[in-house]
């Protein structure tokens, strides 16, 4: 993996985690959707000799510990948007020239999670400024906060 497709590899992050999040919200609306849709025994129908399965219970347990686990990964994606906002303005800082507009365009692509058209006009540059503007970006990120932890994870 070269340095520009990690570092969109490493931006693309926030996405996976709100994707993988969605996902698990589903799960959990099939499990409250189980769980609404479990009937209670009927003992004068049912034989008693028997041990009555423990569906219901069953059901809201599995119901409260995937709610349980998605908001482990709600947390995970708060701290990784703050993270990824932090370093993002900090860029603006950190680059002397251009800072301001590789800030604005990393920001709308990945956390706002924009097309590059539309934040080409958004921004008032043509398609291929934009196109040079996000690649010099991705540079200027990878140099600022990636470059290090890379070159330690290398070794």
């Amino acid at each position: 993996m070269n340095n520009r497709e990690y570092t969109v590899h490493y931006l693309r992050g926030l996405s996976r985690a709100r994707h993988s999040i969605e996902r698990r919200q589903e799960q959990l609306e099939e499990l409250q959707r189980e769980v609404i849709g479990v009937k209670a025994i009927r003992y004068d129908k049912e034989n008693i000799d028997q041990s009555p399965s423990n569906s219901v219970e069953d059901s809201l347990v599995r119901y409260l510990d995937h709610a349980r686990e998605i908001e482990g990964y709600i947390n995970y994606y708060v701290e990784l948007k703050n993270r990824l906002m932090e370093q993002i303005e900090d860029l603006a800082e950190q680059c002397e020239k251009n800072g301001d507009t590789y800030s604005q365009v990393l920001y709308k692509i990945y956390v706002e999670e924009k097309k590059g058209a539309l934040v080409a006009r958004e921004l008032g540059y043509t398609r291929r400024q934009m196109e040079r503007y996000h690649r010099r970006a991705l540079m200027e990120f990878y140099e600022c906060f990636l470059k290090v932890s890379q070159d330690v994870n290398v070794s």
